[in-house]
């Protein structure tokens, strides 16, 4: 016992030392060793306070500027940094310190310090660099942003434009965006057809099947449907129309009606029906009743990179490597059937492919194939458009809510003065 006392206090005598900061008892100033010039002393303590007030200013800067913009990544890199920058800062203004007051100890605290937190820096940015180099350039930025809205453009001068009504409804029965030629295929303005919804343009006897068939296809999860139905114009004739929907979101149908009254508008429609066709189901091909390829057009070959040689006799599905993200009917006691596939071309890339399957002679199967990979960033965006109409549509009809509560209150004190 006697000796361990020994030696914690023999210890104790040799740290203390270390601990005693501010002691500068033992050591000389700096200014006082060696030739040092009163100018060159000078240059040198007014260099590091110059240094130390430049490292407070660059970290309070950024400290600025992280408070002012919440959403930018990587913030623990950034204070680890601004640590840095203010230790090191530090470890001037000490330095200018020994000039006058050699207190060593305190400025070798502030040395250490200083390289634990550079360690820590050094890894914190090592380990997010791979994750920094994944985010887009500023340049990759507004290409992206140019791309998007070009498509907004596109998008809506192709629903402006097209010469057949073009809408955009909700399973509840509201109209969200409506073109011109919708507006005068029925007679209506667009703000009468936004109140009306497609079940006040319906004939009310028809309305029973057209909910039932629109249950229907919510139900079966199907992408696309078309049919006939009827229109009552706003004059009272009934017109005859095709319409062809298509699910862009989850809540939102877009829907291209066409009318079939007349025998030029039945031409104009079977040719707007093939230029649809053409610009959907892209890729044709044929294949028998082991999925054999019989059949590969050369839209095919340029959507998949396989040439007509190379895929003839294959199985279709093992060549593209098929991932039904729709499970088609089995066998082939069936007529048509459409889906989204997952499918890979020669090169490896793997596409979404909407497709159309039609059975012919009761073996083979004509296969209809549309890359949609692209499109699919369209109906996200429109969905996102879609969802601002319908908030724009809920806050007005809440505002028209409160001015009509507001007017049965004021008739309501109306009739008590009166009274």
């Amino acid at each position: 016992e006697t000796y361990r006392a020994e030696c914690v206090g023999r210890l104790r005598e040799r740290m203390d030392p270390m601990f005693d900061l501010f002691n500068a008892d033992g050591f000389v100033a700096r200014r006082v060793c060696g030739d040092w010039t009163p100018g060159l002393v000078t240059l040198h303590v007014v260099s590091n306070i110059v240094i130390f007030l430049a490292y407070v200013s660059i970290p309070a800067a950024i400290a600025y500027f992280l408070q002012k913009r919440k959403d930018i990544p990587f913030r623990g890199v950034f204070m680890l940094f601004i640590a840095f920058i203010v230790c090191c800062g530090i470890t001037h203004f000490l330095d200018s310190l020994m000039f006058y007051w050699p207190a060593y100890r305190l400025l070798g605290l502030g040395l250490v310090v200083t390289a634990l937190v550079s360690v820590f820096t050094v890894f914190g940015l090592w380990w997010h660099m791979r994750s920094a180099l994944l985010m887009p350039s500023h340049s990759q930025l507004e290409e992206e942003v140019k791309r998007r809205e070009a498509s907004e453009r596109k998008y809506a001068a192709l629903f402006a434009d097209s010469p057949a009504g073009m809408v955009v409804g909700s399973e509840d029965g509201t109209l969200l965006n409506i073109n011109q030629t919708y507006c005068d295929m029925l007679g209506y303005s667009e703000e009468e057809l936004r109140v009306l919804g497609w079940r006040g343009v319906t004939p009310p006897e028809d309305l029973p099947r057209e909910e039932e068939k629109l249950r229907e296809w919510v139900e079966a999860g199907y992408p696309t449907m078309n049919y006939r139905k009827r229109y009552m114009r706003k004059d009272g004739q009934i017109i005859h129309v095709e319409l062809y929907c298509k699910r862009v979101s989850e809540r939102h149908n877009l829907v291209m009606v066409v009318d079939r009254t007349s025998e030029h508008e039945q031409a104009e429609e079977l040719r707007l029906r093939g230029m649809m066709l053409d610009q959907v189901f892209a890729g044709i091909f044929r294949r028998d009743r082991s999925d054999r390829i019989i059949t590969w057009n050369s839209t095919a070959e340029e959507m998949y990179g396989y040439s007509a040689a190379e895929a003839m006799g294959h199985n279709a599905h093992m060549l593209l490597k098929t991932e039904f993200l729709n499970q088609p009917p089995p066998g082939r006691d069936w007529h048509h059937w459409s889906g989204d596939m997952i499918q890979t071309t020669k090169n490896g890339t793997r596409i979404v492919v909407e497709t159309r399957w039609s059975v012919f002679n009761g073996t083979d199967v004509i296969e209809c194939n549309r890359d949609v990979t692209q499109n699919r960033e369209m109906a996200a965006e429109l969905k996102n458009y879609n969802d601002a109409l319908e908030s724009q549509v809920n806050l007005r009809t809440e505002e028209l809510g409160k001015a009509n509560a507001r007017l049965r209150q004021a008739s309501k004190q109306k009739d008590q003065f009166l009274a």
